[in-house]
């Protein structure tokens, strides 16, 4: 449904090393790896990891000219938000239960890759971030992270554009 960006790995590891610090293009890396493999996949996984590489390599790009501070703190909450992903990813690849968030995202195994997409979201935001805010942050750090990460909201809603209308164009309904 969404069209997959397939830049080589050189490309973005130069990219990202040219936006962040360079001790810091290694998780970012590492993570959008991961995502590229899960999209890249034949998993029912790879619906969302789609979505999720693009909106990674957004934010990675909006926060690159901010305060360095703040860049570690997103690089924090991307690795540790991410993670929780994942561990649904394998959780199903393993025939493991799967955490509760993620039970509606696999429990059809034919599903268009909107309603993949969107159950994913719904996860993800819903189900995860919470956990991943609490678990990896001190309330002096997410106060820290309020602003940008309003900011980057807007950035967001752009992404969540982007396959409302992919969606509307492949079906009008």
């Amino acid at each position: 449904m969404l069209k997959k960006n397939t830049a080589p790995w050189l490309f973005i590891a130069l990219f990202f090393s040219s936006v962040i610090n360079a001790q810091d293009t290694e998780p970012v890396i590492a993570l959008l790896k991961r995502l590229d493999s899960v999209r890249n996949s034949s998993s029912i996984s790879r619906h969302f990891a789609e979505i999720y590489f693009q909106t990674t390599v957004n934010a990675v790009h909006f926060f690159s000219a901010a305060d360095i501070k703040v860049q570690h703190l997103m690089e924090r909450m991307e690795t540790g938000f991410a993670g929780y992903f994942f561990r649904s990813a394998n959780a199903y690849a393993d025939n493991q239960v799967v955490p509760g968030e993620w039970k509606a995202y696999y429990k059809d195994k034919n599903a268009p890759s909107l309603q993949y997409i969107l159950f994913g979201i719904n996860a993800h935001i819903n189900g995860d971030i919470w956990q991943a805010l609490t678990n990896e942050f001190s309330q002096k750090e997410l106060d820290e992270l309020k602003t940008p990460y309003f900011l980057y909201y807007k950035q967001l809603l752009k992404e969540y554009r982007r396959v409302y209308e992919s969606a509307l164009a492949s079906n009008g309904r």
